[in-house]
């Protein structure tokens, strides 16, 4: 299990760029830096005011080892392929029809997960940028308690 509920996920990953050399990025999820929030209420209080649904994707089941096959197909996933184990969950039934009513317009698997992977990312850009503006507003160091290592 890589996070809880109480313990926020963070990944690093390092390369070895030469003998002496590393290179190291590290992933951070959000709520370590907001106080007790979700996704959704992170983008509603620093950004959107709109509830926004980003769909469902399936973290699991896509592997380096079945991607080719899996994400070119067009048929549907099937609602046993959302299993989290780092939840411990899957999805539910209504989270199953939204995910049906979602992919409405894509050919494949594949449009429809970099379209998941888009709006991730440009719902979260504009509630970043709004907390780093409060931080700046305040004088208060917006990567406080945080490391970059370039």
């Amino acid at each position: 299990m890589i996070g809880s509920a109480a313990n926020h996920k963070q990944i690093t990953v390092e390369r070895k760029l030469s003998k002496d050399e590393m290179q190291t990025l590290r992933f951070i999820d959000i709520r370590r830096v907001i106080a007790d929030g979700t996704l959704d209420q992170f983008t509603q209080n620093f950004g959107y005011s709109d509830y926004i649904v980003t769909g469902f994707v399936h973290y699991e089941f896509i592997t380096t080892e079945n991607y080719k096959t899996e994400l070119y197909k067009s048929e549907l996933f099937p609602q046993e392929t959302f299993k989290s184990t780092l939840s411990n969950s899957t999805i539910s039934d209504t989270g199953c029809q939204t995910y049906i009513a979602s992919t409405k317009g894509f050919i494949s698997r594949m449009e429809y997960f970099i379209c998941y992977g888009n709006v991730n990312v440009e719902i979260i850009c504009d509630p970043t940028d709004n907390l780093i503006n409060i931080y700046k507003e305040f004088d208060i160091d917006t990567l406080m308690g945080f490391t970059i290592i370039c």
